[in-house]
Order: structure tokens, then sequence, then C-alpha cells
């Protein structure tokens, strides 16, 4: 919301709430091909 109305400080709020889901995505495709039944479960 902040960004479409141009408010200041909206970049940093974006890059702030986006940090922790790229974060956590990528903690969780890690975790994902780190298992080692990985290829069980893919090809189920």
């Amino acid at each position: 919301m902040f960004k479409i109305l141009h408010w200041q400080g909206a970049d940093v709020l974006l890059i702030t709430g986006a940090l922790p889901v790229l974060t956590g995505a990528v903690g969780f495709i890690y975790k994902l091909f780190s298992h080692p039944k990985v290829k069980d479960f893919l090809n189920r």
C-alpha cells in the first residue's frame, strides 16, 4: 500500500518484508533437497 501511494520509506518496508520470506524459501528448498529420501518423495 505504501509503494502504491508513493510514500517515503516504502522501499525499505518492501525489502524488510521480502527478506524473511526469501530466507525461509531458500531454507525450505535446502532442507528439502538435503533430505536423504528426496528422490522417493519427488518420484511419487
